[in-house]
């Protein structure tokens, strides 16, 4: 039991994750408490991370909304952003699927394939770094004239982005943790090809 907030209130928070049974942890993201799941696989924050990558303000796929990648998780097609650009190889099953048809997968196959020329605030964005909202992206972008592999070798470099305008040793730091995971670089790199 915790008392986050020094009210009378106590609250008392899961200590496994509903989702997929792991332990939780409170985390602190520099403005508040948070609960979280301990386990990087957890299905709930898939569907969460690839909700968010497909959204309007990020890639943008149309087609691939909460409930289609729900269906494509459960099916195991979908374990990283990149598998959404190898749906294609489901091609028979997904027009097969309740709801689909073929017009429906053209139409999603379109959506994907639009989504590979998308600017580079929006790619980031879609990777859900924490810190790095819609505006910190677009900066992000304005600093390194929209070069990806300028952006990149910052990160290889451990760049202070503590020099962006708004930018604090907070969003740096978070930067560099996300991409300091290998399996976020290298999916960013497979992202990129």
């Amino acid at each position: 039991e915790e008392n986050l907030d020094r009210s009378d209130d106590v609250l008392s928070f899961p200590e496994k994750c509903p989702s997929c049974g792991h332990e939780t942890e409170i985390r602190n993201t520099g403005t508040a408490d948070f609960l979280f799941c301990s386990n990087n696989n957890c299905p709930a924050k898939l569907l969460d991370k690839l909700v968010h990558f497909c959204s309007r303000d990020a890639m943008n796929i149309e087609g691939l909304s909460e409930q289609t990648i729900q269906k494509f998780i459960n099916k195991g097609w979908l374990k990283t952003f990149d598998d959404i650009y190898r749906l294609s190889e489901h091609k028979n099953e997904i027009i097969n699927m309740e709801g689909f048809g073929q017009r429906s997968y053209q139409k999603l196959i379109e959506a994907i394939d639009k989504s590979r020329n998308i600017e580079f605030s929006n790619f980031i964005y879609a990777l859900g770094i924490d810190q790095v909202g819609k505006g910190g992206a677009k900066r992000l972008a304005k600093h390194f004239n929209n070069d990806i592999k300028a952006f990149l070798k910052a990160i290889d470099e451990q760049y202070d982005f503590t020099i962006i305008e708004d930018y604090g040793q907070i969003t740096s730091d978070s930067i560099l943790y996300y991409f300091d995971d290998p399996f976020n670089y290298t999916t960013v790199l497979r992202l990129l090809e």
